[in-house]
Formats: structure tokens, C-alpha cells, sequence
């Protein structure tokens, strides 16, 4: 659970938010989904693991909680931020009316996750029950308001990066000739599961890449290379993407050079994150040293059809800021997540090098983006 402190750090700033937007209340929708999961989380402690999700914040007192009777409310309740939990078989109804007794049925209300989280049904059952009620997109500015990290939510991301890393230790020795990628992802979850991270993604694979790689019966080659990748919440509920590779034997020239140029393009693009630098500014770079030998990166912050090469992670495993496709200016303590993207014009080059790059989260300061899990990326040898 966070801290009083930080809880209170929390209602202000978002409170300041809304009273800056005329808003009367605010409606924080959560799903379970790593995109989403995370605004409830923010606002109550409450990590959602299925169905839907609503927390009601006012101007002034605690939030209340409804959830959906396919969960229920007792996983809500082990958190004292809420001061009403409820559960509803249509909590879109039954959040109107909580705003309807606060006075707001006719008010201005915000409400974070409308263009993304709150179903067609939630939200004609608000409007049927308030409808002299203004909703208000409100995500964009909240998410403005979690985008700078503060101490504390700094010390639980730090604390995921050193149980991702000691899970990478422990899963080495299984790392070896003949045993199968399925039981590698199979180990890599217990493992997490024992360190009491919560609905990781694990994905490893091996030459010739496939996609997704969520492992396959196919063996470890005597000289392979493998890749793997963890993905998900540490116990605090903050957020990491990390990506180690391991070698058994000599690497190609080929798997080598392209190794050593993605390195030095991250780490020069990763050094352009600096308070007031737009996000899209780490891929220009990195695209830039990608594209000078040969290896061609999206780097049109607008293009919407292209795998993230960027995008922002605190709670949730996507969070404000996401490139190509939805750029903004970093701010200090910002955290964000790099795994640049190659678009390997032929598919055998995909083939060999496809998961071959660097994966971490990175934070945002005066002096550009500093790795938070690895101080170096390399491929491990074993």
C-alpha cells in the first residue's frame, strides 16, 4: 500500500487538476487490462485483476469504490482509501447515482478512460441516470498529473528493476542446451510469482525468431542465442519491460554488428531524454544510428500503424505517452520504456535479429535517460 503521505500527494495534485478544469468530481474507470488496470490503482491501491472498475473522487473527502459482482469488493477493501465500497451487476447506474447523491447530477464531470476504458453500456447507463450531467473527458490531464514520478513511486520502480534483475540471475542455470523454451517461460513465471510479482508476460525465444514468443518445444541449441523477456508489475505495482539476451556459444558477425550498432543508437537516443525533449526525440536519434547501417526505424511521430518504440509505464504497462503515435515533452522523473523496432524489409533478417535489442525502463533527467535496470546492456555469455 502507498504511504499517507503519498496518498495525499496524490488527491492534491489531481485535485488542483480538477478545480484548473471546472470539474465538480471525477470518475476513474479501470479494466483489466495492463493498459488500464493502473488508473484504479492510482486513485485507491486497488489493482484490478478482471472485470470493471469505477472510483469516484470528489473535491473534498475519500473516493468510493464500485466494482462488478463477478469480483466483488473484498480485494478492494484490503485498502482504507476508499470510505464506501459497492458492487453492482451495472456499476455505470450505480457510479450516476453515487454522483447524484453528492449533488453532481447536473454537474460538470470528469471522467478518466472515456475514450478508452468506459464501455458503450457503462456509459449509456450514466447518461440515462444523470443526463443533465456534463461528462468530461479527463485522461489526457490525468495522465499529466502521473507523469512525473515522486520519491516514493521512484523507490517501487527501483525495487522492480532489482527483483527483475535477480530473476534474470536465477533463471540462468536453466538456460542450457536441450531444454525447451516452454519450460524456460514455464520457470521464468514461478520465479516471478516467488518474488510476489503479479500477471507477468514472459516471452523467450531463440533463432529463428517467431512472433509471439510466448515459447514453443523446439529445444535449445548447443551454440543458440536466446532472448528473454519479463514484462509486468513488481509487489508494489510498478510496472517494468526488460529484455536480456544470453549466448552459448560465439555470435555471428552478422548478429554481432547489429548488436553493437542497436546499443549504441539506444544509448545515443536515450541520452536525448531531457526535461523539455519530445519523446519521439529518443527514436530520431536511434533512428538515426539504426538507419546509418542499413537498418531502417519508424521514426514519424504520427505514424499510427508501427510497433511502440517508446511509450511511458509507471502503474499502468502503457501510460500518457506512446511512439510513433501519441508524442508529448518529458518531464523530470519521468519514467519510460525504450525497445526500438527495426522494419527488417526481409523476413529472414527477422528471422535472425528480430529480438536482438535492449529493453528497460528509463528515467527521464537533466542529464538524459538513464537505464534503470541494466548499467550496461549486454548478451550474457553462459
Amino acid at each position: 500500500m502507498s504511504s499517507p503521505e503519498e496518498r495525499e500527494s496524490r488527491y492534491g495534485r489531481l485535485r488542483d487538476m480538477m478545480q484548473d478544469e471546472g470539474v465538480d468530481a471525477m470518475v476513474v474507470v479501470g479494466r483489466d487490462d495492463i493498459r488500464y488496470r493502473g488508473r484504479t490503482a492510482y486513485v485507491s491501491d486497488y489493482w484490478q485483476l478482471l472485470s470493471d472498475a469505477f472510483v469516484i473522487v470528489p473535491m473534498k473527502g475519500n473516493p468510493i469504490f464500485v466494482g462488478h459482482p463477478v469480483l466483488g469488493t473484498a480485494q478492494a477493501e484490503q485498502s482504507d482509501w476508499p470510505s464506501d465500497f459497492r458492487t453492482a451487476g451495472q456499476p455505470g447506474e450505480e457510479t450516476a447515482l453515487i454522483l447524484r447523491d453528492l449533488g453532481h447530477a447536473a454537474g460538470e464531470v470528469g471522467v478518466v478512460g472515456m475514450a478508452d476504458a468506459l464501455s458503450h453500456a457503462h456509459y449509456l447507463e450514466m447518461t440515462e441516470t444523470i443526463p443533465d450531467a456534463n461528462l468530461r473527458d479527463l485522461t489526457r490531464q490525468f495522465d499529466a498529473v502521473r507523469q512525473v514520478k515522486s520519491d516514493e513511486e521512484l523507490a517501487n520502480h527501483r525495487e522492480t528493476s532489482a527483483i527483475f534483475a535477480q530473476m534474470f540471475k536465477d533463471l540462468e542455470p536453466s538456460i542450457r542446451p536441450g531444454v525447451t523454451e516452454i519450460d524456460l517461460v514455464a520457470e521464468a513465471h514461478q520465479i516471478s510469482r516467488e518474488y510476489g510479482c503479479r500477471s507477468s508476460m514472459v516471452l523467450v525465444g531463440s533463432p529463428p525468431f517467431g512472433a509471439p514468443a510466448f515459447g514453443t518445444m523446439r529445444e535449445i541449441a548447443k551454440d543458440g542465442l536466446v532472448m528473454v523477456w519479463i514484462e509486468g508489475p513488481g509487489p508494489s505495482g510498478a510496472w517494468l519491460e526488460a529484455r536480456q539476451l544470453y549466448r552459448l556459444g560465439p555470435l555471428s558477425s552478422e548478429t554481432q554488428d547489429f548488436w553493437d550498432l542497436h546499443v549504441e543508437s539506444v544509448t545515443a537516443g536515450i541520452a536525448a531524454l531531457k526535461p523539455g525533449a519530445m519523446a519521439s526525440d529518443f527514436v530520431k536519434t536511434t533512428g538515426e544510428g539504426m538507419a546509418a547501417g542499413g537498418w531502417p526505424v519508424e521514426t514519424n511521430p504520427d505514424e499510427q500503424h508501427h510497433t511502440y518504440n517508446l511509450h511511458g509505464i509507471g502503474h499502468d504497462a502503457i501510460e500518457g505517452v506512446w511512439v510513433p503515435g501519441n508524442d508529448r515533452a518529458c518531464q523530470e522523473n519521468e519514467i519510460v520504456n525504450v525497445h526500438c523496432w527495426v522494419d527488417f524489409a526481409d523476413p529472414a533478417d527477422g528471422d535472425k535479429l528480430g529480438f536482438v535489442g535492449v529493453t528497460d525502463n528509463v528515467l527521464v533527467t537533466p542529464d538524459g535517460g538513464q537505464f534503470m535496470t541494466w548499467d550496461t546492456p549486454t548478451i550474457n555469455e553462459l
